[in-house]
């Protein structure tokens, strides 16, 4: 088995419908070599039918839900070289979102973390449309 490249961190609460949306756009990512580690924070809707379907085997279960609590409780359990974090309601620009993000790594072996910017998506809150829009 080929040498898991990059684990990729989602976090989640009740984001059925955006997480169904994300995991395809994960499965059609170029780079194939990767593991996801869900972080879910009790949801109560379709999410664990969903993770099943998509043979999501890394599940973490929060009970009190602190976004870089749930990131930092993901990456114990990440055996990936690289690792691409991203909430359940956002999905990545295109196909080749993890191939740009290792590209971008390997020219620029002196940073250790990057952010790739979030676009809002349809529904999303008017205070987090601000946020994003500004970082």
């Amino acid at each position: 088995m080929a040498k898991i490249k990059f684990s990729i961190i989602v976090r989640g609460n009740n984001k059925a419908h955006w997480l169904k949306i994300l995991l395809l756009k994960l499965k059609n990512q170029s780079e194939k070599k990767f593991e996801i580690i869900y972080c879910d924070n009790n949801s109560n809707d379709e999410t664990v039918n969903l993770l099943k379907k998509f043979k999501v085997h890394k599940v973490v279960k929060i009970k009190k839900y602190l976004p870089g609590l749930a990131i930092n409780m993901g990456v114990k359990k990440a055996i990936g070289e690289y690792i691409a974090i991203i909430s359940s309601h956002c999905v990545p620009k295109d196909d080749h979102w993890l191939r740009d993000y290792k590209n971008f790594m390997i020219k620029n072996q002196q940073i250790v973390a990057c952010y790739g910017k979030q676009l809002p998506l349809p529904g999303t809150s008017e205070k987090d449309q601000l946020d994003l829009n500004i970082v």
